[in-house]
C-alpha cells in the first residue's frame, strides 16, 4: 500500500543499509511537511507516526547487522581455533592443559610439542589462550610480544586460521577506522615513554 508520504508496509529488512532508510525517511518527512493542506495537528501526527515507523525499521536493520557480524565472528572463530564435534572430549582436556600455561615461554614449548605429536587439538586450545592473552593487553594490540609470538607460530603453517586472525585481532585488519589507527599510535607512544622514564 502507499500514500502521499511513500510506501508503507514494507518489510523492515528489505532496506539494505541505514543509510538508504534514512534517505527515504527525510524524502517522507519532507512530503508532509510541505503540504498544505494539512492541519499542524495532522502534520504533527503524521510526522509522529512516521518517526516511531522509521525508528522499528531502523532496528530491524541493526538487528539483521548485529546477527551478521556474530555469525561471521563465530565462523571466524572455528576457522582460527576449530571445534570439531567428534573430538569434544580431547578438546575439553586439551583446554584445560592450555589454560595452566602460564607464561608464554611455557605455552611456545607446548605448541612445539603438540606440532611434533601432531595432536591439532591440544594447538587449537594453545592458540586460544595465547590470542586471549594478547587481546586481554591494549598494548599487545600494536606490540604482540611473546604471547603475540606463540599465535604466529600456529598461524605460520594454517592459512585458514591466519586469514580470520587477520580479521579478528585489530592490528591486522585492514578496515580498522584511522581513529582505531590513531589510538593504538598513541598507546605505543605512551608506553615507549614510560620505558623511557622507567
Amino acid at each position: 500500500m502507499t500514500d502521499a508520504t511513500g510506501p508503507t508496509g514494507t518489510d523492515p529488512a528489505s532496506f539494505a543499509s541505514a543509510d538508504a532508510l534514512g534517505t527515504e525517511h527525510r524524502h517522507r518527512r519532507a512530503i508532509i511537511e510541505d503540504n498544505p493542506h494539512l492541519t499542524a495537528i495532522e502534520r504533527g501526527q503524521r510526522l509522529g507516526a512516521l518517526d516511531v515507523e522509521h525508528g522499528t525499521r531502523l532496528e530491524a536493520i541493526k538487528v539483521a547487522d548485529r546477527t551478521a557480524l556474530a555469525e561471521a565472528n563465530a565462523a571466524r572463530w572455528v576457522a582460527a581455533f576449530g571445534s570439531p564435534a567428534n573430538q569434544l572430549d580431547s578438546r575439553h582436556t586439551a583446554d584445560d592443559f592450555a589454560m595452566q600455561l602460564d607464561s608464554p615461554a611455557a605455552a611456545a614449548d607446548a605448541l612445539e610439542r603438540a606440532e611434533m605429536l601432531g595432536d591439532e587439538v591440544r594447538c587449537r586450545a594453545i592458540a586460544e589462550q595465547a590470542y586471549a592473552q594478547v587481546r586481554a593487553n591494549p598494548l599487545a594490540a600494536i606490540r604482540p610480544g611473546p604471547w603475540g609470538r606463540v599465535l604466529d607460530a600456529y598461524r605460520s603453517t594454517r592459512p585458514e586460521a591466519d586469514a580470520a586472525l587477520a580479521e579478528m585481532l585489530p592490528t591486522t585488519n585492514p578496515r580498522r577506522s584511522a581513529l582505531n589507527r590513531r589510538l593504538n599510535l598513541e598507546m605505543l607512544a605512551t608506553a615507549n615513554t614510560a620505558e623511557a622514564t622507567g
